[in-house]
């Protein structure tokens, strides 16, 4: 507590000191050495907040190595079971981030293809149009055509893959409600 103590009283001296030469600095135009002392105020400070996470962080790591379960103490069966239940909860929780992250991958593999199907359905539309205002040769017809024929084949063989996807997505949609209401009922079990 005492290095605590010293820790606060350095930032405190150093910031009066430096805000008084800040302000100094300021007023003389010397934007230079002001931006020097903001530095060195940080500094302090940091230095001050690395101590406190430091010494948060060997007090943690002395909390958990002291943690021990004594199978004597009265409650150490509900504990334990806690345990237990707190691995299973994690078990869950890690399943349904995995059908959540399922889930955005699917979307986002059938995202391009719905888009691709959309892009090519807009230009073979604006040339259909021009095709119905007669304002296509017979070549720019032969090529349409083609591009007619190739989009139908695409079209049919991207939509069974969405499809599948998003019956995958379904799937892992359930999944994530079902664990909802698990971790729920496990929440009010526990705070009952």
């Amino acid at each position: 507590m005492e290095h605590d103590d010293s820790t606060q009283g350095d930032f405190e001296s150093t910031l009066k000191t430096h805000a008084r030469q800040l302000v100094d600095s300021l007023e003389h135009g010397d934007f230079g050495e002001a931006v020097q002392l903001i530095n060195d105020i940080n500094k302090v400070r940091d230095r001050g907040l690395y101590h406190e996470v430091g010494k948060l962080t060997r007090e943690l790591h002395n909390a958990i190595v002291n943690f021990q379960l004594d199978p004597r103490v009265p409650h150490a069966t509900e504990v334990s079971q806690i345990t237990d239940a707190t691995e299973r909860l994690n078990y869950v929780v890690t399943m349904t981030e995995k059908a959540a992250n399922r889930t955005m991958d699917l979307v986002e593999q059938s995202s391009p293809l719905v888009n691709g199907i959309g892009a090519e359905a807009q230009s073979l539309s604006a040339d259909w149009g021009r095709f119905m205002r007669r304002e296509m040769g017979a070549d720019g017809f032969r090529d349409l055509a083609k591009r007619i024929e190739l989009f139908l084949a695409s079209s049919e063989r991207d939509s069974v893959q969405v499809s599948a996807q998003l019956n995958d997505i379904l799937l892992a949609q359930d999944y994530q409600d079902l664990t909802g209401q698990v971790i729920k009922r496990v929440t009010q079990l526990v705070t009952e």
